[in-house]
């Protein structure tokens, strides 16, 4: 049987991940209470100065992850996140999580496709006190620019010739 503070970490970051898009799909976008709603979950299981990995051109604390999660939001509102694998010991979870959303609003210059688009990401939290306090994050960045149509043509030949020894 696992340990009370192994279980604590399961559960918040598990219901941290699932309630973010307990709004989703957006079906009123006039409907501005879901940015609201998902402030109050941050209030209630990030900390204010969490210590953010892998989350780039964002400052830290929970402001500024807040404004980004509003951001996709905003603009991929049919978003919805799987959980893939979710693994707890102590203070820390690890979860691979798959995100899928369709690409509805312009994003970073690209103009809305209507395709899906899809995402796999590896993440791990720290929890303190009931908060989420450290966040680190990798995912496929370069397959999802490639689905919004940033990036374009055969990236299969990128780092060919530079062996590593």
């Amino acid at each position: 049987m696992s340990d009370p503070q192994t279980e604590e970490t399961r559960r918040i970051v598990k219901r941290f991940t699932l309630d973010c898009e307990q709004d989703f799909p957006l079906t009123d976008p006039s409907d501005e209470g879901w940015k609201d709603r998902l402030w109050e979950l941050f209030e209630e299981l990030v900390h204010p100065d969490i210590i953010l990995h892998g989350v780039p051109g964002l400052k830290q604390g929970s402001r500024p992850w807040y404004d980004r999660f509003v951001s996709v939001g905003a603009n991929f509102p049919d978003g919805l996140t799987t959980i893939d694998v979710l693994t707890a010991e102590g203070d820390k979870a690890t979860m691979v999580w798959t995100w899928e959303a369709t690409h509805s609003r312009e994003v970073m210059g690209s103009p809305p496709t209507g395709k899906k688009v899809k995402v796999q990401a590896v993440m791990v939290q720290r929890v303190e006190n009931g908060k989420i306090v450290e966040h680190w994050v990798g995912f496929d960045s370069l397959r999802w620019l490639e689905q919004l149509g940033l990036v374009s043509g055969d990236i299969s030949a990128i780092g060919k010739g530079h062996a590593v020894n």
